[in-house]
């Protein structure tokens, strides 16, 4: 009777242990929705953060405000405009076959549109991607109406080597 006794508290004991240690692992060490949404702003809080960077902000805004070289990819179909583009523009039923059709390496910023409700349902993996070794930004840009917090929860597999952030055209 007493081995028995001795065995349950030493069960109860192990149990409480590995509880702490797994409470502790969990605090310490986010996870991959939290760790995105830590990186992923939007795309005021993007600019007002490079105000420190003046040429890094003027170059940003360039690629998002003017006219630019570039590529763009719906539905399976590439047109290119320009020489060298520096932006692609997709949307997001489309973003997942930009591995598989020929995009130039001089793509420089990723504009990904989502021009319907479905397209928040669906995610989004960022590491079809790693094809454009001068990508340093991606931008979500939501025509429908979308929380911040539904736009980065899509969101999949962040590269810290780029910068993504977030607009929605239609607010809450």
């Amino acid at each position: 009777m007493m081995r028995m006794l001795l065995l349950l508290v030493f069960v109860f004991s192990a149990m409480d242990i590995s509880a702490q240690a797994a409470a502790s692992a969990k605090r310490t060490a986010p996870s991959q929705s939290e760790s995105s949404e830590r990186t992923i702003v939007h795309l005021d809080q993007f600019l007002s953060g490079l105000q420190n960077r003046a040429s890094e902000s003027t170059y940003v805004k360039g690629l998002l405000y003017d006219v630019q070289p570039s590529a763009y990819l719906e539905a399976g179909s590439v047109k290119t405009y320009g020489d060298n583009p520096t932006n692609l523009f997709t949307d997001a039923s489309s973003f997942a076959g930009i591995g598989s059709v020929q995009l130039p390496a001089t793509i420089e910023i990723v504009t990904v549109k989502f021009k319907n409700q479905n397209d928040l349902t669906k995610p989004l993996n960022l590491s079809v991607l790693s094809a454009f070794p001068r990508l340093r930004y991606v931008y979500l840009l939501s025509e429908v109406k979308a929380t911040g917090g539904q736009i980065v929860s899509i969101v999949k597999n962040v590269d810290p080597r780029y910068s993504v952030f977030y607009n929605s055209l239609i607010s809450q």
